[in-house]
C-alpha cells in the first residue's frame, strides 16, 4: 500500500516535486544550523564583551584606589595639612572635656588625651592610662 499515489502526476511533475521536498529541506536544516551557530556566536561574544567590561571596571576602580592613596601620601607629607588635623583633633578634644570653668591649655592633659607640640611636624597625641 503506497502512502502517496502520484500515478496521476506526469514524470516531470515528480521530479519537480522531489526536487523541491530535497531542496525546502536541505534549506530548512542549513537555516537551523546558521540559526543555532549565531545564538552561539552572539552568546560568546556578549560574555567576551561583559568580561572585558568587567576587566576595565577593575583597572578604573584599582587605579582610582591608587590614585587616592598617592593624593594621602601627598597630603600626609604638607606641614599644613598636618596642622590642619592636629588643630581638628585639639577642638575635638576641646569641645569634649571642657567643662564648665576649666577649659585645656595648649600642653595640659585634658580628659586623658597629651597634646604634644602643636604647629610641629612631628604631631602626635597620646591616650595617658
Amino acid at each position: 500500500m503506497q502512502w502517496f499515489k502520484f500515478n496521476w502526476l506526469s514524470i516531470k511533475s515528480k521530479l519537480i516535486v522531489m526536487l523541491l521536498t530535497v531542496s525546502s529541506s536541505s534549506i530548512l536544516v542549513t537555516a537551523y544550523l546558521g540559526y543555532r551557530s549565531g545564538q552561539s556566536n552572539l552568546t560568546d561574544r556578549a560574555f567576551s564583551q561583559l568580561t572585558s567590561v568587567r576587566a576595565s571596571k577593575a583597572y578604573q576602580i584599582e587605579s582610582y584606589f591608587k590614585m587616592i592613596r598617592n593624593h594621602v601620601q601627598t597630603l600626609s607629607n604638607d606641614l599644613s595639612t598636618a596642622s590642619a588635623i592636629l588643630f581638628d583633633i585639639r577642638d575635638q578634644i576641646f569641645r569634649e572635656f571642657a567643662i564648665g570653668e576649666k577649659s585645656c591649655s595648649r600642653f595640659e592633659v585634658c580628659g586623658g588625651y597629651s597634646l604634644i607640640a602643636i604647629g610641629r611636624r612631628d604631631i602626635s597625641s597620646s591616650v595617658h592610662p
